[in-house]
């Protein structure tokens, strides 16, 4: 799991460099109290991949096995272990062609339960980039989500 830009597919890292850059400008985000950008995930591996997948699908303890064998340092709570938080293994990550970010408020902190306005704005923003944004998707919306849609 990355989270640098320079591991995102070279198609698309120019687009996320200047779409963060336009986030962190921009006035309304900023009086919504958007202070920056904090960049959660780019290029994920496989085994990743399935770790997230196996939440919501499989017993506490074989998603926790799945986290272990991923690498992944996140204590999970039997709630999170039940918690679907992807519904593919094709995801556009494993392909470089994705990223998750999130709004950092004024005090430093991810700010994961921002506003949806916040998060629709960020989607507009994105979208001029050529991002496709997970804020818009009906059956399984996915916030910090922005994909490549022009590869």
């Amino acid at each position: 799991m990355s989270r640098k830009i320079e591991d995102l597919d070279p198609r698309c890292q120019d687009a996320a460099r200047k779409t963060l850059d336009a986030l962190t400008a921009d006035d309304e985000l900023r009086n919504s109290g958007v202070a920056g950008w904090l960049v959660v995930e780019t290029r994920r591996e496989l085994a990743t991949q399935m770790a997230y997948f196996a939440r919501g699908r499989m017993a506490p303890n074989h998603v926790r096995m799945m986290y272990d064998a991923a690498g992944l340092k996140q204590k999970l709570t039997d709630k999170e272990t039940q918690t679907a938080i992807t519904t593919t293994l094709k995801s556009k990550h494993l392909a470089g062609l994705a990223m998750d970010i999130v709004p950092i408020k004024a005090d430093g902190k991810a700010w994961w339960d921002a506003p949806t306005r916040v998060w629709m704005r960020m989607a507009t923003i994105a979208e001029g980039f050529g991002w496709e944004s997970g804020v818009r998707w009906k059956d399984f919306p996915d916030y910090p989500h922005l994909q490549w849609r022009l590869s």
